[in-house]
Protein backbone atom coordinates (compact mmCIF):
# COMPACT_ATOMS: atom_id res chain seq x y z
CA UNK A 1 0.00 0.00 0.00
CA UNK A 2 1.33 3.27 -1.08
CA UNK A 3 1.39 6.43 1.15
CA UNK A 4 -1.36 8.20 -1.31
CA UNK A 5 -3.86 5.13 -0.50
CA UNK A 6 -3.08 5.12 3.28
CA UNK A 7 -3.83 8.82 3.26
CA UNK A 8 -7.00 8.27 0.94
CA UNK A 9 -7.99 5.53 3.95
CA UNK A 10 -7.22 7.35 7.07
CA UNK A 11 -9.05 10.28 6.06
CA UNK A 12 -12.13 7.94 4.81
CA UNK A 13 -12.18 5.96 8.18
CA UNK A 14 -12.08 9.53 10.12
CA UNK A 15 -14.96 11.19 8.04
CA UNK A 16 -17.04 7.73 8.58
CA UNK A 17 -16.25 8.18 12.21
CA UNK A 18 -18.11 11.31 12.60
CA UNK A 19 -21.06 10.70 9.92
CA UNK A 20 -21.67 7.09 11.60
CA UNK A 21 -20.99 6.63 15.10
CA UNK A 22 -19.54 3.68 15.83
CA UNK A 23 -22.50 2.17 17.29
CA UNK A 24 -24.85 2.94 15.08
CA UNK A 25 -22.25 1.10 12.91
CA UNK A 26 -22.42 -1.78 14.63
CA UNK A 27 -26.09 -1.87 14.56
CA UNK A 28 -26.09 -1.93 10.56
CA UNK A 29 -23.07 -4.68 10.39
CA UNK A 30 -24.06 -6.69 13.38
CA UNK A 31 -27.69 -5.89 14.48
CA UNK A 32 -28.36 -8.96 16.87
CA UNK A 33 -25.82 -10.16 19.88
CA UNK A 34 -25.08 -13.28 18.12
CA UNK A 35 -23.72 -11.32 15.16
CA UNK A 36 -19.85 -12.20 16.17
CA UNK A 37 -19.23 -13.65 12.68
CA UNK A 38 -20.45 -10.61 10.87
CA UNK A 39 -18.51 -8.39 12.90
CA UNK A 40 -15.56 -10.45 12.07
CA UNK A 41 -16.09 -10.62 8.44
CA UNK A 42 -16.78 -6.65 8.21
CA UNK A 43 -13.47 -6.04 10.02
CA UNK A 44 -11.67 -8.50 8.02
CA UNK A 45 -12.74 -6.55 4.86
CA UNK A 46 -9.84 -3.93 4.66
CA UNK A 47 -9.82 -3.67 0.69
CA UNK A 48 -6.52 -5.97 0.54
CA UNK A 49 -8.43 -9.52 1.29
CA UNK A 50 -10.16 -11.10 -0.82
CA UNK A 51 -13.55 -12.65 -0.06
CA UNK A 52 -12.65 -15.99 -0.07
CA UNK A 53 -10.09 -15.46 3.26
CA UNK A 54 -12.87 -13.42 4.82
CA UNK A 55 -14.91 -16.45 4.75
CA UNK A 56 -12.13 -18.90 5.85
CA UNK A 57 -11.05 -16.45 8.76
CA UNK A 58 -14.62 -15.75 9.65
CA UNK A 59 -16.43 -19.12 9.46
CA UNK A 60 -19.43 -17.74 7.14
CA UNK A 61 -20.10 -19.86 4.51
CA UNK A 62 -19.84 -18.00 0.88
CA UNK A 63 -23.37 -16.86 0.35
CA UNK A 64 -24.15 -15.70 4.35
CA UNK A 65 -21.09 -13.28 2.99
CA UNK A 66 -21.90 -12.28 0.20
CA UNK A 67 -25.33 -11.20 1.27
CA UNK A 68 -24.12 -9.36 3.80
CA UNK A 69 -21.52 -7.77 1.82
CA UNK A 70 -24.34 -6.78 -0.58
CA UNK A 71 -26.72 -5.41 2.37
CA UNK A 72 -23.30 -3.62 3.82
CA UNK A 73 -22.78 -1.70 0.62
CA UNK A 74 -26.66 -1.14 0.05
CA UNK A 75 -26.06 0.70 3.73
CA UNK A 76 -23.35 2.89 2.76
CA UNK A 77 -20.92 1.06 5.24
CA UNK A 78 -18.74 -0.76 2.80
CA UNK A 79 -17.37 -0.30 -0.92
CA UNK A 80 -15.46 -2.38 -3.51
CA UNK A 81 -11.86 -1.15 -4.31
CA UNK A 82 -10.16 -1.99 -7.53
CA UNK A 83 -10.00 -4.44 -10.30
CA UNK A 84 -10.76 -7.25 -8.17
CA UNK A 85 -13.75 -5.59 -6.68
CA UNK A 86 -12.09 -6.01 -3.06
CA UNK A 87 -14.72 -5.54 0.32
CA UNK A 88 -13.42 -1.95 2.46
CA UNK A 89 -15.28 -0.96 4.98
CA UNK A 90 -15.26 2.55 6.37
CA UNK A 91 -13.85 1.62 9.24
CA UNK A 92 -12.93 -1.59 12.04
CA UNK A 93 -15.49 -2.19 14.79
CA UNK A 94 -14.11 -3.08 18.11
CA UNK A 95 -16.43 -5.29 20.22
CA UNK A 96 -16.35 -2.71 23.13
CA UNK A 97 -18.39 -0.19 20.76
CA UNK A 98 -21.43 -2.61 20.27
Amino acid sequence: MDTTETLLKAILAVVSKATIPPQELSKIVAPTAKSDKQLLAYNLCDGATSQAEICKKSKLDKGSLSNSIARWIEAGVMVRLGPDRLPMHLYPISKSER
